[in-house]
């Protein structure tokens, strides 16, 4: 089943003569590792931006989990986006003044999931998968930038979204951290997750199940990733 659809978007800012995306159409079905690579300025981060709400497409509709994004307001999409994306960010976002705890807790407040004592719950239990439940007390500083990226993915993951989309994830983190990041994705993915990911790294394409490859604001490659 797909939970994620681009029909014919096309993405053009004023100002600019060339598209940024052109006739781009897709689908990606539920459970699936998508890997989204190519050159800078090809459209990557603008395809991510309208995968999440954060901007709409020029033309062509982009529909996630059944709701076509273009026909919601701001209001009802913010909404919308917190209890179904997960977004993790390269510079990690974490606000700096909140512990790692706090930071995991802040997206189920926004979107007033669950009773405050499950949400107090659920974040334990997400640091203690993600095997930082030793650093929810500190600040985002205390930790190293593997640990950091680990905190992002739990507060990405605390409205348990459908979809989870990942700008760069790896591009601060050192290789064999960000292998540890690849494998939880994958985890995730296998466990039912979808996940969307840029990247510039065509090799970490092995963690994922589907490979997306832009081109001057076009796809000119869709094709499913060999496991053997």
């Amino acid at each position: 089943m797909a939970i994620i659809e681009c029909r014919n978007v096309g993405k053009i800012y004023p100002g600019f003569e060339n598209r940024a995306l052109d006739d781009v159409g897709f689908t990606v079905a539920e459970g699936s590792f998508v890997t989204i690579t190519g050159r800078s300025g090809s459209g990557k981060t603008t395809l991510l931006n309208l995968l999440t709400g954060i901007d709409r497409p020029t033309s062509g509709d982009v529909v996630v989990a059944g709701q076509t994004l273009a026909a919601m307001n701001e209001k009802t999409l913010s909404r919308w986006r917190g209890r179904t994306i997960g977004v993790v960010f390269q510079f990690f976002q974490l606000l700096p003044t909140l512990t790692v705890a706090e930071n995991v807790l802040l997206p189920m407040e926004f979107c007033s999931v669950g009773r405050p004592a499950d949400r107090l719950k659920r974040v334990r239990n997400l640091l203690d998968e993600l095997g930082i439940a030793d650093q929810a007390d500190k600040l985002p500083g205390a930790l190293s930038g593997g640990q950091q990226q680990r905190a992002a993915i739990a507060r990405a993951l605390a409205n348990d979204p459908p979809v989870l989309a990942a700008d760069e994830p790896t591009g601060n983190l050192d290789t064999q951290t960000s292998e540890t990041v690849l494998s939880i994705f994958s985890s995730l993915a296998a466990r039912g997750k979808t996940i969307v990911m840029i990247t510039h790294e065509s090799e970490y394409e092995s963690y994922a199940t589907h490979s997306i490859h832009l081109k001057d604001g076009r796809i000119v490659e869709n094709r499913e990733v060999s496991r053997g």
